[in-house]
């Protein structure tokens, strides 16, 4: 056993002899360092180290952020089309997904729409509520699409509703098929932007294990 840190000298000693204990770092812990604050460090102990981990810590958090950022904007680009067969498109069928976003259009929203309606216009905060709704269940669908390992979903359907009788909640659901395009040029504006999408994932997976360790 070591009797000093292999990085800067200073003495080791045993936890269950010394309340100002030092120990080196776990080997884990010592990765955790050269990967996120790049220092090349095979051995580090509590003393020379520990403030680097911590560091290192936050910065997997703040990578997965950026990381997540990233993902979201990618996974847009995720294809949603109604048709079951495009043309030209060659793929292989993975499962259904399916979607819901509910919302409340609150009393106020209500008279402005019955007013609106009598007038012959259409309510504009009940489109855009809707608009939303749409909005958030297309990202829960392509985000469900890249985490079954497909790139587009095909035959999607939507359908709207109110929950229970005069209470003003609209809901918003989609449903489709996600496929695996094998031939992914036929997205000619998408492709780069979908083969970035596993890239990014198995990078947050190596943070998130990561961030696990203690």
């Amino acid at each position: 056993m070591l009797d000093t840190c292999p990085s800067c000298g200073a003495k080791l000693q045993n936890k269950t002899l010394s309340l100002n204990n030092n120990q080196l770092l776990t080997e884990r812990q010592n990765e955790i360092i050269s990967l996120i604050l790049q220092k090349d460090y095979k051995e580090l102990c509590h003393k020379c180290g520990l403030d680097d981990y911590y560091r290192a810590q936050s910065g997997i958090a703040s990578r997965i952020d950026e990381l997540k950022e990233e993902l979201k904007s990618m996974v847009a680009s995720v294809p949603l089309v109604t048709i079951h067969n495009p043309t030209g498109w060659d793929c292989e069928v993975i499962g259904m997904v399916t979607a819901q976003s509910a919302t409340g259009t609150g009393v106020l929203t209500e008279f402005i729409s019955a007013f609106a309606d009598l007038s012959g216009m259409q309510s504009e905060r009940h489109k855009s509520k809707l608009k939303a709704g749409e909005e958030m269940c297309k990202n829960q669908l392509q985000m469900q699409a890249i985490d079954m390992g497909g790139n587009a979903i095909v035959g999607v359907d939507i359908d709207y509703s109110e929950i229970g009788s005069g209470k003003g909640i609209l809901m918003v659901c989609m449903a489709g098929t996600v496929v695996k395009l094998r031939n992914i040029e036929v997205l000619s504006n998408k492709i780069n932007t979908l083969d970035g999408i596993p890239r990014i994932k198995d990078k947050l997976d190596e943070l998130y294990a990561l961030a696990k360790i203690q």
